[in-house]
């Protein structure tokens, strides 16, 4: 990524996201300065600062500018008692970052570039762990209703953590029960349309006894990411597809007899 390249990447953030990456910036100075620093995130605090609280207002009003050009001057913006104000300001050759009256640092695009992979990897993970939290929250009605009906039918119910959209690959790694999951009765693994988890999104179920997993095609080694054994859903058998859960219920014991109640 150029300088350019991350110039324009700061122009398209919102307002929330730009004061997120400013706060990552704010913190990665303070911390080479040895300063004590802990997050807080409340009570109008972003920071606390050797025990102060502190809050990080980013800026891009002077990205076009130079900070030579420009005097240093404390937040004059809302204040509130108590708090410290941190500033970051962008120019045309990085970021000025400050405390109050006093300038921290000045941190080229080159260490602002680095600061910039570190911020997208950390907020990645943050939608990716809040989205798979949502999901499993979602999922939640479905699993319990399948859970009960197989109980109810004295069986006990695999269903795998990852619940797939958009069909990205020919099967999850995890379809194939391993050796610790096959004191289960069943598997049951469902795709959805789209990342909308709900019980009338479904693209369709794959269900299977565990004394069929032998039955399950696998795929070829170079066609598997990571070299993780998986089934081929694109050849297995129609009799363990399902289009939804009313499906399942009404034919999977007709379809596997030796497993009907």
């Amino acid at each position: 990524m150029t300088e350019f390249d991350l110039r324009n990447q700061l122009c398209k953030l919102n307002v929330a996201r730009m004061g997120s990456f400013g706060e990552l910036v704010f913190e990665a100075i303070a911390v080479r300065l040895g300063k004590r620093i802990e997050s807080q995130r409340n009570q109008s605090t972003d920071f606390r600062l050797e025990g102060f609280p502190v809050d990080v207002k980013t800026t891009l009003r002077r990205i076009d500018k130079s900070p030579e050009t420009i005097k240093h001057t404390v937040y004059n913006g809302r204040r509130l008692a108590g708090i410290e104000y941190a500033r970051v300001e962008f120019f045309t050759t990085g970021a000025r970052v400050s405390l109050e009256n006093e300038v921290f640092a000045f941190i080229n695009w080159a260490d602002l570039q680095d600061l910039w992979l570190q911020w997208n990897k950390k907020r990645r993970w943050s939608e990716v762990s809040g989205m798979r939290s949502q999901s499993k929250e979602r999922m939640q009605p479905i699993e319990d209703e399948l859970v009960a009906f197989f109980a109810g039918r004295g069986l006990s119910l695999r269903i795998p953590i990852l619940y797939r959209v958009k069909r990205f690959d020919k099967s999850p790694h995890n379809l194939k029960p391993g050796p610790r999951k096959q004191h289960f009765d069943l598997t049951v693994y469902i795709d959805f349309h789209d990342d909308n988890i709900a019980r009338d999104n479904i693209l369709r179920i794959t269900a299977f006894p565990h004394a069929c997993i032998d039955e399950l095609p696998m795929a070829e080694p170079n066609q598997v990411h990571l070299h993780l054994p998986k089934a081929d859903l694109d050849k297995i058998d129609p009799k363990f597809l399902f289009i939804d859960i009313d499906d399942l219920k009404e034919n999977y014991f007709k379809r596997f007899w030796h497993h009907r109640a």
